[in-house]
């Protein structure tokens, strides 16, 4: 490129950067916008927590029972935080602030980049990406509440950003658009390194959330349909090697169990699951895709890519409004419907306008200002609004956390709502809750959930829950209840739980409630007869669970007591009788190896998805546990190493392919009068 070139290249990055930096400059100076309607909290808790669970296999024991810590969630955003944190000495709500900041104003500029080098028109990428900043077609369309034309110019991604939890969607979505930035260059030039660096940015939008991944497989679909259809079969087999590994790198924060876990969440949900009609959806988003690349065979490329970008994110939260869906969270992609549309809208308007005198477009643009300056006005107003600093000692979610710390530091609570997502961020309190829904490792854990939350007035009601938080060694309750400042109130009727339960703490219409047990802990010495064989079927499913709960709170059973040592060891001291077992209240995983009296001791999974050993000790018995992550996790970090490995030595290797016929036709230059 020519020296004029590059300079117009940075006068638009550094318009987009100060435009966006404009909206949402406060948030680079507060401690904390004080959104608790939000799962923020989440990701500072494994920010605070994770310590070396960023490169070894680590248990997390804060959420669901306990759960590889890979289980989480996507391990970028909170990684982010904490070395934001550490590096700068910053509490870990400035560095989130500071992180949210950065990837509002990263992602107009990787939608620039992205368009600048599909199209190698300068001017027009940067109107389309302003335009992304400043409109939101997808209310047009597919709106969040009802329909009207002025939430055209909703702030929606400042909404998202700063108020809900879209940071690390955001960030996959930018990270995506950097990769196939790389994947257009590798195409042209058939060179390894842009191919490499492609797969770079692949695996860290994979790395950031569950989105990161289908929203890096539809690009490059779109990609590839889009391209030059004479040398098809070498462009899928460059994009598939490509994507597959950076797959590889990644894997071992994404593992194949982790993904069959969150497709059997999803299909749980039957507002996400997949059926026979979901399939027929797919066919039809791709029927449709087909007709559109058949009527657009003469259009430049540019245009069909982002034809094809458009038509698949739109019909994804469009068709959702029926119901009609083929991917979790159908809603979610409006942020990538944007991106689509207003891509679409101004290449395909481009051509028509630069036909247009330059005394025309000149008054356009005049015209176009004043608009866009309101918008410009709004939107600061709007954000000055919504980023705000408030004092987070405050707040319900703190003040529970500081009870149960100073009160019941060692015990497993249930929290439910924001409470539970938060508590984490303060303390580092274990919870039978306080996780994200999607990853949730078992099912038996779903039942007592959504059952307490879901109470019928019934005197039987209260006692069958009480079961269910036995049986998971749950020691307290929180409750919040109608006036509670907690945000979203998850039980049906709160009121039932105090005629039955003793109250320890009550603040603002918030409880905290003992639940009823003889023996604290989560190791319990109990007759192998009494162990729950088969998984119960739902909440009222509770015959082998009375005789589990009886056997655990019998107060003339051996004690045993359990210790953590770390994160991944711990330890149990108990005196087994002839016939008896060790039941171990945390989720089983094949990771798990235990050492009773320095021998191997044989851990199996009981219906609850909880641990039982049997030690074969006589009398006085020791156990030692460690949890190394298993098979899957030490075959994931093998291949991630060799593929890291493999790559960076295939990047020294000075390898050119035949040129890529778009990089020979020039149609990508100079695009048809039609479009």
């Amino acid at each position: 490129m020519r020296r004029r070139e590059w300079v117009w290249i940075a006068c638009c990055l550094v318009a987009l950067v100060y435009l966006n930096a404009y909206w949402c400059r406060q948030v680079f100076f507060l401690d904390h916008i004080g959104h608790m309607n939000s799962v923020h909290g989440l990701w500072m808790g494994f920010a605070r927590l994770a310590h070396t669970a960023w490169h070894k296999p680590t248990w997390w024991r804060y959420s669901y029972d306990g759960m590889p810590f890979e289980f989480t969630y996507a391990p970028l955003v909170p990684g982010l935080i904490a070395g934001i944190s550490r590096l700068t000495g910053c509490s870990l709500g400035r560095a989130f602030d500071l992180l949210a900041g950065f990837v509002f104003c990263f992602g107009p500029v990787a939608m620039f980049l992205m368009a600048r080098e599909v199209t190698r028109r300068t001017g027009w990428s940067f109107v389309a990406t302003l335009a992304y900043c400043l409109i939101t077609p997808s209310q047009l369309v597919a709106p969040d509440a009802e329909f009207a034309l002025r939430h055209l110019r909703d702030a929606r991604r400042i909404t998202l950003t700063f108020v809900w939890d879209d940071v690390p969607h955001e960030l996959a979505l930018a990270l995506v658009m950097l990769a196939i930035l790389f994947l257009v260059r590798g195409l042209r030039q058939r060179k390894t390194a842009p191919f490499l660096c492609a797969g770079v940015f692949i695996a860290l939008a994979m790395l950031t959330n569950a989105f990161g991944v289908t929203t890096a497989l539809i690009f490059m679909l779109c990609l590839l349909v889009s391209w030059d259809s004479g040398d098809w079969k070498r462009n899928a087999a460059a994009l598939g090697v490509c994507g597959l590994l950076a797959y590889f790198a990644m894997c071992p924060f994404l593992p194949p169990s982790l993904i069959a876990v969150i497709r059997r969440n999803a299909n749980l949900s039957s507002a996400s699951g997949w059926s026979w009609v979901s399939a027929g959806v797919l066919a039809t988003v791709a029927g449709v895709g087909i007709l559109l690349w058949s009527l657009s065979r003469h259009w430049s490329r540019h245009v069909r890519f982002f034809l094809f970008l458009a038509w698949v994110f739109s019909a994804i939260p469009i068709l959702a409004q029926w119901n009609l869906h083929f991917l979790p969270q159908p809603e979610r992609y409006k942020v990538e419907m944007d991106m689509g549309l207003t891509l679409l809208f101004v290449f395909a308007a481009a051509p028509w306008v630069d036909r247009t005198p330059r005394l025309a477009r000149v008054a356009l643009a005049v015209i176009l200002l004043f608009p866009a300056a309101a918008q410009v006005r709004e939107q600061r107003r709007y954000a000055k609004n919504e980023i705000r600093w408030s004092d987070v000692h405050q707040t319900i979610e703190y003040q529970v956390a500081m009870w149960l710390r100073a009160n019941l530091s060692e015990g497993r609570v249930m929290a439910p709502g924001t409470i539970g997502i938060w508590m984490n961020a303060f303390t580092s309190q274990q919870q039978f809750m306080g996780g994200a829904f999607t990853t949730l490792p078992t099912v038996p854990i779903q039942h007592p959930i959504w059952g307490l939350q879901h109470l019928e007035p019934s005197s039987q009601s209260v006692p069958l829950a009480m079961l269910w938080l036995q049986a998971y060694g749950v020691d307290a309750l929180v409750v919040p209840g109608p006036e509670s400042p907690e945000y979203w109130k998850p039980f049906h009727l709160p009121q039932q739980f105090g005629s039955a339960l003793p109250l320890l703490w009550r603040e603002r219409d918030t409880s905290i409630y003992a639940v009823p047990r003889t023996r604290r802990g989560l190791a319990h010495v109990i007759p192998a007869s009494a162990v729950v064989r088969h998984e119960p079927p739902g909440f009222f499913a509770v015959d082998e669970l009375r005789a589990y709960v009886a056997a655990v709170e019998n107060p003339a059973s051996p004690a045993a007591e359990w210790r953590w040592i770390d994160d991944n060891h711990g330890k149990i001291r108990e005196t087994l009788p002839p016939g008896a077992v060790t039941s171990l209240q945390i989720n089983y995983h094949p990771g798990w190896k235990a050492f009773a009296n320095g021998r191997p001791a044989p851990i199996e999974r009981d219906g609850l998805a909880q641990m039982v050993i049997r030690p074969n000790c006589n009398a006085t018995c020791e156990i030692d546990l460690m949890y190394d992550g298993g098979p899957e996790a030490k075959l994931c970090r093998a291949l991630s190493l060799i593929t890291i490995l493999v790559t960076v030595f295939a990047a020294g290797l000075p390898r050119r392919i035949r040129p890529a016929s778009w990089g020979r036709t020039g149609r990508d230059r100079q695009p048809s009068p039609a479009n």
